[in-house]
């Protein structure tokens, strides 16, 4: 899984134009058919994946459905994928390691500079804030998220969540209920357990 990211334009343009001189033009047009529907619209982020299978399993499925980057955080378990299972897609994606969760929170606050409009930033780099304990800052994140993307629904369950573990439970129903507007039936359940807490 060597990522080959941020290499000049001109390493890639020459060693297409090598490669192709060994293919035949059917074959060529179906390579480029698969990179153009490869996305980087969404990733993975797994974080200390203990079992060699599940690992795998994330390549797979990765590769199958077009999505080009996997992010690991490795503090306790490294990513290690079956050979045997991954059978060689694990060379059609890219692979980002970071040793901790501040780290990929790093690599989440450079996106947010390069891509401040993108809403996915800020509900990723929430879930983080969120898992390492830091719930105000994960709270301004869903809130930005949802600034971008009215009705982005899973950010208003997170935050309705996050509201709630901070002992805002009204206001952290408030999202619930919108979350369960947008989609998510999980958030009235939810909601009926607070409300019952309340009477």
């Amino acid at each position: 899984m060597t990522n080959t990211a941020n290499k000049p334009l001109d390493w890639y343009a020459e060693r297409t134009a090598y490669f192709s001189e060994f293919m035949s033009e059917e074959r060529r047009q179906v390579l480029q058919r698969t990179l153009d529907s490869r996305t980087r619209y969404m990733t993975i982020l797994t974080e200390n994946t203990y079992h060699a299978q599940n690992a795998s399993a994330l390549v797979r499925h990765c590769e199958a459905f077009g999505v080009q980057d996997i992010h690991t955080i490795e503090t306790r378990c490294k990513f290690n994928p079956n050979v045997n299972i991954v059978r060689g897609t694990d060379k059609w994606i890219d692979l980002h390691r970071h040793r901790t969760t501040a780290e990929a929170i790093a690599d989440l606050n450079k996106a947010a500079k390069l891509y401040p409009d993108f809403p996915y930033t800020y509900y990723n780099r929430a879930n983080l804030m969120a898992l390492s304990g830091k719930l105000p800052e994960a709270y301004n994140d869903y809130t930005k998220a949802i600034e971008l993307n009215p009705a982005f629904a899973e950010a208003y369950y997170n935050r309705g969540l996050v509201q709630i573990f901070m002992k805002d439970t009204r206001k952290g129903c408030l999202d619930m209920s919108k979350a369960g507007e947008l989609g998510i039936p999980e958030a009235y359940e939810i909601l009926k357990q607070y409300t019952a807490l309340d009477r």
